[in-house]
Formats: C-alpha cells, sequence, structure tokens
C-alpha cells in the first residue's frame, strides 16, 4: 500500500475496459472510487448522472463530492473536456488541452512529425465542389477521429464522395484527411512518458481486419515485440524523443501508429492515452510498468512514479516467453445471449490477461469498427507452434452467442491466422 494514496477519492471517467485492474489498485491502496456518465458503471463505490463532457456540471460534481484526483481513461471526447475543466480546479491533469489538440488532431500531428524529420504518408487537398485530381486509391478519415469509426478506403470519386462526407459526419470539427492508401503493415510504438523522461516501451507489429468491405481496418493481433524494433530504434527513437519533447510533455503513455512497407516507414497518427488494444500487459511484462497504476498514481497525487507498483498480470505465470500476443475477438452486431470460454482461456498458463468488452445482454453495435471487437486475449509465446496452439485454443473455446442462438463471431479466415503464424 502506498500511504500517500490511503482514502483518497478517485472519480473514474472511462477505462471500464480494464476495470479490474482499477478496482485492484483500488482496493490495495484504500482508495475510494466514483465514477459519473449518462450511464454510470454501478459497480463503483459511487455513481452520479453527470455527463463526463459538461464542464461546467463536472466542476460542480469535483467540488461538492470532495474528489482528490480524475483518472481520465482513453476515450478522446472526455479527455478533450477533462483537459480543461482539471485546469480550472487546479487539478492534476497528465497534459494540457493545447498539448491534446496538438497531437490528437491527425493534421497537426503530421505536421509536427515533419517538422523532425518523421516521414508522413502523403496527403490530397480535394473538397467535393472542386474537381477530383486524385490518384487512387486513397483513404479518408476525420482528422480528429478515433476507434477507425469515420473512415472508408476509396478507389474512384464516387466512393471518396461517400468517404468525404462520412468522415465529415463523424467529424466534431468536420475536418477531413484525404491520403495515399500506402501499401504495407501496420505498427505501433510506446513511451512512458514521467517527469519529463521519456522512456521506449516497445514496437508492436499489428495484424489489422476488415470487419466489412472499404470499412477502416480495426486490430486483429499485435506482436510484441515488433521484428523491425532495432532498425526502427535506430532510425526514429530520437527523432521522436526529440518531438515529443518539444512539445513539453511531462507524463502518461503515449503511442504512434505507424506505416510499413518494407522500407518505408509513414507515421499516421498519434494516442495520448492508454490504447484500445490494452497493449499496457504487454508494457508491463516487458517493461515492468504499471501505465494504469501510474496514471491513478498522478492523478491523486500529481507526482510522476513509474516503477514500484504491483503488475497488473493478476496471476502468476512464467517470464520467460519471448514474445506477446495481443489476439482480437471480434462479433457481429447483436444483443449477446450467452458467453462461454472467458474463464477457461485466462486459466490457459499462456494466457497473461483477457479483457471482454461486453457481457451479457449487452448490444454489439454496428459499426464496422473497434465498437465491434469483443475481447482481447494477452499471451505470451516463444515460438510460432506455441502462438498456433493457443490461437487453436481461444477459437475453440470462447462462444458468443445472441438471442436467435446464433454465432456472433466473427472468425478470423485462415490467410489472416496463416500469415500472422508464418511472421512469428
Amino acid at each position: 500500500m502506498f500511504e500517500e494514496l490511503k482514502g483518497k477519492r478517485l472519480l473514474v471517467l472511462g477505462g471500464t475496459a480494464w476495470a479490474d485492474i482499477i478496482f485492484n489498485f483500488a482496493d490495495e491502496n484504500d482508495i475510494h472510487l466514483l465514477t459519473t456518465g449518462k450511464n454510470p458503471n454501478k459497480m463503483f463505490d459511487e455513481y452520479y448522472y453527470v455527463d463526463s463532457t459538461d464542464n461546467e456540471g463536472m466542476k460542480t460534481l469535483i467540488r461538492e463530492k470532495n474528489i482528490d484526483g480524475v483518472y481520465v481513461g482513453s476515450h478522446e471526447g472526455v479527455i478533450r473536456h477533462a483537459t480543461k475543466y482539471l485546469a480550472e480546479l487546479g487539478l492534476p491533469c497528465y497534459c494540457t488541452f493545447q498539448q491534446w489538440d496538438n497531437l490528437m488532431n491527425k493534421r497537426k500531428f503530421k505536421e509536427l512529425c515533419q517538422k523532425f524529420d518523421i516521414p508522413v504518408a502523403p496527403k490530397y487537398e480535394w473538397f467535393p465542389e472542386t474537381p477530383c485530381e486524385i490518384q487512387f486509391p486513397v483513404i479518408v478519415k476525420p482528422a480528429d477521429g478515433c476507434a477507425s469509426v469515420g473512415i472508408k478506403i476509396c478507389h474512384n470519386e464516387a466512393e471518396l464522395r461517400e468517404g468525404y462526407q462520412l468522415a465529415y459526419d463523424n467529424s466534431d470539427t468536420h475536418e477531413v484527411l484525404i491520403e495515399k492508401l500506402v501499401n504495407n503493415t501496420g505498427m505501433d510504438v510506446f513511451f512512458q512518458i514521467t517527469n519529463s523522461q521519456i522512456e521506449f516501451c516497445g514496437l508492436g507489429d499489428k495484424y489489422p481486419v476488415q470487419l466489412a468491405e472499404g470499412a477502416g481496418a480495426v486490430a486483429g493481433a499485435r506482436i510484441l515485440p515488433s521484428i523491425y524494433t532495432e532498425d526502427f530504434r535506430d532510425r526514429f527513437e530520437n527523432k521522436i524523443k526529440d518531438m515529443l519533447s518539444s512539445v513539453k510533455l511531462t507524463q502518461g503513455l503515449i503511442w504512434m501508429e505507424v506505416f510499413h512497407d518494407g522500407n518505408n516507414y509513414y507515421f499516421n497518427e498519434v494516442g495520448y492515452r492508454p490504447n484500445g488494444s490494452l497493449t499496457i500487459v504487454g508494457i508491463d511484462y516487458f517493461y515492468g510498468i504499471n501505465t494504469v497504476a501510474a496514471d491513478i498514481y498522478f492523478a491523486l497525487t500529481g507526482k510522476g512514479k513509474a516503477k514500484g507498483f504491483n503488475s497488473l498480470i493478476l496471476k502468476a505465470h512464467s517470464t520467460d516467453k519471448k514474445k506477446v500476443c495481443e489476439y482480437w475477438i471480434a462479433c457481429h452486431p447483436g444483443t449477446i445471449k450467452e458467453i462461454q470460454g472467458i474463464d477457461e482461456v485466462k486459466a490457459h498458463p499462456n494466457v497473461l490477461a483477457a479483457f471482454p468488452k461486453y457481457s451479457v445482454d449487452s448490444i454489439i453495435p454496428h459499426t464496422n469498427g473497434f465498437a465491434q471487437n469483443f475481447c482481447v486475449v494477452h499471451f505470451a509465446y516463444n515460438n510460432a507452434s506455441e502462438l498456433q496452439d493457443v490461437i487453436k485454443y481461444i477459437k475453440s473455446t470462447v462462444k458468443v452467442i445472441d438471442i436467435k442462438d446464433d454465432d456472433m463471431i466473427i472468425h478470423k479466415t485462415n490467410d489472416f491466422i496463416n500469415t500472422l503464424i508464418m511472421d512469428n
């Protein structure tokens, strides 16, 4: 227990995908948990029906309930507002609104990359009322979007007009980006920032899937560490650290999506928060940093601390495996009637953690994006055979059934599985 946290009152905004981690850390340190929102989680000690993006309502709630700190989780819309009202209240927040805006806006982020000689995909300037002189294919996205919402791959002008409107409608600022579709594989690079010190926390190869034709890619699996780690660090680590230092970042986890075509790298976007795929597990496994605990500690004390927390890997596992896989289970839209096999998967000796996003009676929305991912399973392994065995076990064990008694899981193709196994 950290005595400086004992009895503190923490307001949790987001992060319910890893609620067990938050609850365990709170229990260890006698922290009183509160939450709020339009549909607050009733598992918390206290919960309130205040919209977490209502600045005045949130300031009133925080004052009246004597809240000591706020953990803002991973919802970008909430974080954007929280940076403002936390600053006005004088409570710790890991970033300012200006830092958030400079990084989360994809156009501003790419302009920042270019200042530090960090490559980005070529972009096009086009508006529906102007002639189309674009070389297809392109990818169209909202500049301020997240979770693969509002993204469309376009192969002709008709698709471009459709994609532009989709991105426009899903952007709070109505700013649309049109970029060359780079023929590539994807990866994410992670850094933990503590008291302005920036620490490399891994590069992971990403294996995306499309849940529908023309939709943006979502997480299918990620492997840590990437086979390109040494080359990437030699070429970009110092440039990235200089770039992040220029924005005067002091705390928190930051990650960047990067595309790779065999020779060239293209930086795509940044996340200044825990990522939806919960790579926090792999970071803890390889680097000993419990980023959830670090964020909560800072929110309640205003002091940075990266090491010395209990592991968020809740079970005893061997720590001598060379790689970690994040394996996503996606589902068709519908209402969940029955879930089977999650506890059995968690008990597997290679599995480090499993985080279902939905429970029985939950409705999985039709987004063709990240929201259709039902659960991520994190497991460690040494070789392709071991990787294949664990995936086979997950696929045969987990069942998600809808109210029509139909199988909801979107089963990954043999090509996807074979590529994943051959690469690793």
